[in-house]
């Protein structure tokens, strides 16, 4: 979703934009001393808001994603993995990396 959401600001700014126009409303509003900037304010408003939430996704999604994977792999995976995982951390706690490293690709864990 986070990848759309300047695509969908864009275009939601570009059409209020063009019915203001299209419906002479950016004229009257002039016409009764309304500056142009007041009028777009509420639409920055809502890009910046929308710029905001779309940096919060950007930095969640991810972690999100990598999660929901985790969860199918050991769904997937079954419970072998994680023994195995479970073992090689304790066998770290005890021992060096490396020797951990060496005995899971060795298959002795």
């Amino acid at each position: 979703m986070f990848m759309v959401l300047p695509a969908a600001v864009l275009f939601a700014t570009v059409f209020s934009i063009g019915s203001f126009t299209r419906h002479a409303e950016t004229t009257a509003a002039k016409a009764s001393g309304i500056s142009f900037y007041r009028l777009i304010l509420p639409i920055l408003l809502g890009a910046v808001l929308a710029c905001g939430l779309d940096l919060a996704l950007g930095e969640e999604e991810p972690a999100a994603v990598r999660l929901v994977a985790d969860m199918r792999e050991r769904h997937v995976a079954g419970p072998q993995v994680e023994v195995r995982r479970l073992r090689a951390d304790a066998a770290q706690r005890r021992t060096g990396a490396s020797e951990v490293a060496a005995a899971v690709d060795r298959g002795g864990l």
